[in-house]
């Protein structure tokens, strides 16, 4: 790494992915005049704060282990609950 570039902020780089694809689905197609559009600006900052709490929650899950989710048993009547 040369000394002009900066560490990777990870927070960053996933807010930047967020942005991006959020972005592209909000206005997409948007001719018509009535269709909300979001403020860009807002969009950003709503971006920083999820991935700052994605990557937060990420963290305390791999510090939980796997042992705390080890005995979870996922049935097929619980899928088909979330898809109502």
């Amino acid at each position: 790494m040369s000394s002009q570039q900066q560490p990777a902020d990870p927070v960053r780089e996933l807010a930047e992915r967020m942005y991006v694809e959020l972005v592209g689905r909000a206005f997409r197609g948007t001719d018509s005049t009535d269709q909300f559009k979001p403020d860009p600006k807002a969009l950003s900052v709503l971006c920083f704060k999820l991935a700052d709490e994605f990557l937060a929650t990420a963290d305390a899950v791999k510090k939980a282990g796997p042992e705390k989710f080890a005995n979870y048993q996922a049935q097929d009547a619980d899928v088909l609950s979330w898809l109502k």
